[in-house]
């Protein structure tokens, strides 16, 4: 008896909601050269649960397309974003604390969100969202940039400026900052 490694067989194994199911369909598609593709693994990147995004990484990066797939959960940002969209996107990057994503938040921070260095924009937070993820995630990249950042003087949410979230950042990233 052989077993059945087609595309459409191993594609089954895939769309489980049950990891160790994937993983077993993971294994069977690079046996058989079968690509593992982000819309095998969407159904846990998508799903609005924390934890089944973190798993979807974790079964992306075993299927060897997790930079593409942090890519793609990025890919989204922009400074042009109302607060809301761009906060919830880079909350969702903080509980990741996936190094992946420091690229494409400094970016993010040195196009100030729409409010640093005292512009109006459309976006009224993303910048300090983005300044506090930074120093949460941990990676060395966020100095520099957060850095530039305690330039900035746009008060962004409630008070809250891009500034002072850099401040709160560095000191995480173990820099004394007055």
């Amino acid at each position: 008896m052989t077993e059945d490694t087609s595309p459409e067989n191993l594609r089954k194994f895939l769309e489980s909601d049950d990891p160790a199911l994937v993983r077993m369909g993971i294994s069977l598609a690079k046996g058989a050269g079968v690509e593992v593709t982000i819309k095998d693994l969407d159904h846990f990147l998508k799903s609005g649960n924390l934890e089944t995004v973190k798993t979807g990484l974790m079964l992306a990066d075993e299927a060897g397309i997790g930079d593409e797939v942090m890519k793609a959960l990025c890919g989204g940002l922009r400074a042009d974003l109302p607060s809301q969209y761009a906060c919830g996107t880079v909350d969702g990057l903080r509980h990741l604390k996936d190094a992946r994503a420091v690229g494409p938040l400094i970016k993010i921070l040195a196009e100030g969100g729409g409010c640093a260095r005292g512009r109006p924009g459309p976006n009224r937070g993303s910048a300090p969202c983005v300044a506090r993820v930074l120093g949460e995630i941990g990676d060395a990249r966020a100095v520099d940039p957060l850095i530039k950042a305690l330039d900035y003087d746009g008060y962004c949410i409630e008070g809250f400026s891009v500034a002072e979230a850099a401040k709160e950042a560095l000191r995480k990233l173990g820099h004394e900052v007055e």
